[in-house]
């Protein structure tokens, strides 16, 4: 996880799920905003979703989201 270590520097792990192919990482930070990161370990990369509100839901729902390179998610 040290890839993600400066991308989320202002949040906190909130959620991790590494059970299958891709994997996903969830982080938190004060106010509600949200990323979720997803990692195809197949071609190995990652791409961002990341939010204002509601984190619960698009954890539940991530596997539906739609992921960009991180430029694109900010």
């Amino acid at each position: 996880m040290k890839v993600f270590d400066n991308v989320v520097a202002d949040y906190k792990v909130a959620d991790i799920d590494e059970t299958s192919n891709p994997r996903y990482y969830g982080y938190t930070a004060r106010g509600g905003v949200w990323y979720i990161i997803k990692e195809d370990t197949t071609v190995g990369s990652f791409r961002y979703c990341s939010g204002k509100i509601d984190y619960a839901t698009n954890w539940t729902g991530r596997a539906a989201l739609t992921y960009v390179y991180f430029h694109q998610s900010v």
